[in-house]
């Protein structure tokens, strides 16, 4: 709407200066400036204009800011509070950032320390070589593994287990630019696991030891038999 009329001010002031021209109106010193007048109302008409959309694109971005920041925060939120791992790894192997559930499970202090003192990263997730040259041939494969599980040592030396899970992220030029993961530790579930395991074997060895004795009982009574039967004939 203000573009129109700062156009129709213009065009009005030069319509009324050629009809002044014509002889319609008498042309003084107010109609013969008439075409300045109506650009110098354009100008200001269009200059309130912009003024008035740069602040909008300005109220647009803080909301957009504010948006972001309070975006950021529940990200941070979570990602501090939340009950399993979460890290972020450079493509060189590197911690860059781990959330306190990670430097809990891996026994530090905190995450500063942790991040600096730990040189490979990888190494700190997976003990065993095998498992973690397995993973850098996936990630160099598909770009992400899911639920590796396999042993890593706290900093004060005990041996765990953890479920991995560890995905590549890459720019908009399909270069990556480091890996993000979680690290869930799973040594109970697999402590009963292996309890569960050895009473079932424990079960399976008492069922064939008792089918063993059984089986032993039954063929020294068909043998007591087979004998007593021509003994008693030869008597």
């Amino acid at each position: 709407g203000i573009y129109f009329v700062s156009w129709l001010c213009t065009l009005s002031g030069v319509g009324f200066y050629g009809t002044a021209v014509m002889g319609y109106f008498p042309l003084d010193g107010l109609t013969s400036h008439t075409p300045q007048i109506g650009f110098v109302t354009q100008t200001i008409l269009l200059s309130l204009a912009f003024a008035n959309r740069i602040k909008v694109v300005q109220r647009e971005a803080i909301e957009w800011n504010q948006q972001a920041v309070a975006n950021l925060h529940r990200y941070r939120a979570l990602f501090e509070n939340a009950m399993e791992g979460i890290f972020q790894m450079s493509t060189g192997c590197r911690f860059l950032d781990a959330n306190p559930s990670m430097e809990r499970i891996l026994g530090y202090p905190c995450v500063y320390g942790m991040v600096n003192q730990i040189p490979d990263a990888l190494a700190a997730c997976f003990a065993q070589s095998s498992i973690r040259h397995w993973v850098i041939r996936q990630l160099e494969k598909e770009g992400e593994v899911h639920g590796v599980e396999g042993t890593f040592l706290t900093r004060q030396g005990e041996e765990r287990w953890a479920n991995v899970s560890i995905r590549t992220i890459y720019d908009d030029e399909g270069h990556p630019t480091h890996l993000e993961g979680t690290f869930v530790d799973v040594t109970e579930r697999r402590q009963r696991h292996e309890i569960e395991k050895e009473r079932e074997n424990e079960r399976l060895e008492k069922e064939i030891a008792r089918n063993s004795a059984a089986a032993k009982s039954q063929f020294l009574a068909n043998m007591s038999h087979e004998i007593r039967t021509p003994l008693a004939a030869i008597i």
